[in-house]
């Protein structure tokens, strides 16, 4: 390019770039790394202090399924509803057991109540 156009002699070409470009420059950070950050001093080390873990960020497919196990979870009768719930947590049988004041064999025949009451209704609705 030649700098006898006037276009790159007025320096508009470096003001359009100036302006598209956000504040900070391009890079944030004066190294880009993939190692995580560590603390140099062993006595702060990963242990030593609390830490902030963040779920991961669900998928929108993920979304849509829990969605639609949301409005699945309505179809069920109100005194099954808790229950299944607390199953698809991962609560173990002798918990739920404790949480709803009986044993986990009664607790086993309760939920498969509620599942195939759920399927009934499910297969009434399609």
């Amino acid at each position: 390019m030649s700098l006898r156009h006037p276009r790159h002699r007025d320096g508009l070409h470096i003001r359009r770039y100036l302006i598209a470009v956000p504040d900070g420059g391009r890079y944030e950070y004066p190294f880009l790394t993939s190692w995580p950050d560590y603390k140099p001093d062993p006595n702060t080390a990963y242990g030593y202090e609390d830490v902030k873990v963040t779920p991961p960020i669900p998928s929108p497919a993920a979304i849509r399924r829990m969605e639609e196990v949301l409005v699945w979870l309505q179809l069920a009768p109100v005194e099954y509803r808790r229950l299944l719930w607390f199953r698809a947590e991962g609560w173990s049988w002798r918990k739920l057991g404790r949480h709803f004041g009986c044993g986990g064999r009664q607790v086993k025949l309760r939920w498969r109540d509620g599942v195939v009451s759920l399927w009934e209704r499910l297969c009434r609705c399609r």
